[in-house]
């Protein structure tokens, strides 16, 4: 996975969306990803008061939390959703459409790939998931992460191949086939 964040990150076309890394490390990961349904389900420009936030892991944990502790929850990752871009606002959340670009794309894809996914199904994982996009959208960007070199992108009709070219050792490649 870090090979292929560095590959990622060396793409001239790196953009702050950068979720589905976010999600995937740190010990925030968790919390992000219980916190997705409800950033996602929301309308461009819609606020997000914090306490929505609080009642939402509240939801998930009753009573696990302090009223103190769910703040801080809500703030942190309130915070980090501001940061990859899909909320805006230092005080007042609005959610806002992220600047999605084919390096994010690719690493979403990558992501999946590792969970087995193969073909169409890497355009429906959690990681591509996380960006809330049409399906012809992330086909886009999927080509312009090819022309850009950071993986190998080839569509006719429905069907779809992808690879990723010196992501993965020959020896982790037979790991993900066992």
């Amino acid at each position: 996975m870090f090979r292929g964040r560095r590959h990622k990150n060396r793409a001239a076309c790196a953009a702050p969306a950068d979720l589905p890394a976010r999600v995937g490390e740190g010990s925030r990961g968790f919390l992000l990803r219980l916190s997705q349904n409800k950033i996602l389900s929301l309308a461009p420009g819609q606020w997000l008061p914090r306490e929505e936030m609080e009642q939402a892991f509240n939801e998930q944990f009753p009573d696990r939390y302090s009223p103190a502790m769910l703040k801080s929850l809500a703030q942190n990752v309130n915070g980090t959703w501001t940061h990859a871009g899909y909320l805006e606002g230092r005080n007042k959340k609005h959610r806002t459409e992220p600047d999605i670009r084919p390096a994010n794309i690719a690493f979403a894809l990558f992501l999946g790939y590792l969970q087995g996914a193969t073909g169409n199904r890497l355009f429906n994982t959690e990681w591509t998931k996380l960006f809330g996009c049409r399906l012809e959208h992330l086909l886009e960007l999927a080509r312009q992460a090819s022309h850009a070199g950071l993986l190998n992108f080839k569509h006719a009709s429905d069907v779809v191949e992808i690879t990723f070219p010196d992501y993965l050792t020959q020896e982790e490649e037979g790991w993900l086939h066992e």
